[in-house]
């Protein structure tokens, strides 16, 4: 089961995702009229986090991208929760805060069927009023691929932020791979993490070779 902790209290535990959200946030919320009645309404409702809760919380900013070579989504959804388990505990990474991007409820999200949503729902205890959870790395198995080939386009699907270990960040994208955020100086630990792990870590030019929507 994922333990469930409210968006505020996974802000002021992790600094990586208070800095995280808040700079997403507030870059998409520029794309906003707020003399809109009605954007100004979405502002709001979803954009609940677009400044820090501790200043000097910042979003990391080296970045990459963490992906598994695979023939068949199935076999995707299957091996790459495994082999980012094992990324993880080489970083000294136990536990993930899981968040939305926005404060949706997970009612909300368009996730690919109805066994998957309801899936969801059972591990989240049917918590899925506007929040997150804490999980152990162990679960991912399991709620990863919940996530894989939603209706979630052009923006993150969801975040994944460590709990411990290094300071990271893991967006997963619509297209089945991992953005992350780190630290430059990690990067070494991050290289050596996803070679033992049988992963590919890379820059941009990874989304345009690898990237689900080829598998069959």
């Amino acid at each position: 089961m994922l333990t469930p902790l409210s968006r505020k209290d996974i802000f002021s535990q992790s600094p990586v995702a208070d800095g995280m959200i808040a700079e997403v946030q507030g870059f998409y919320a520029r794309g906003f009229d707020e003399a809109v009645p009605e954007e100004l309404e979405v502002l709001n409702r979803l954009y609940d986090h677009r400044q820090v809760l501790q200043p000097g919380n910042k979003a990391p900013q080296a970045e990459a991208i963490l992906t598994l070579r695979a023939r068949t989504r199935s076999g995707y959804a299957r091996r790459f929760p495994k082999a980012l388990q094992g990324f993880l505990e080489q970083l000294g990474c136990r536990h993930l805060y899981l968040l939305d991007w926005l404060a949706f409820s997970w009612q909300e999200f368009p996730f690919e069927t109805a066994d998957k949503a309801a899936t969801f729902s059972r591990l989240a205890q049917g918590r899925l009023e506007p929040g997150g959870f804490l999980l152990e790395i162990r679960q991912l198995s399991r709620l990863l691929p919940l996530f894989f080939f939603s209706g979630r386009f052009d923006g993150p699907v969801i975040y994944l932020i460590a709990a411990e270990g290094l300071p990271l960040s893991l967006q997963l994208c619509d297209d089945g791979n991992l953005h992350l955020a780190f630290h430059e100086q990690d990067r070494p630990a991050l290289e050596a993490a996803a070679s033992q792990a049988g992963l590919l870590l890379g820059g941009d030019e990874v989304c345009f070779v690898y990237y689900t929507q080829k598998l069959t």
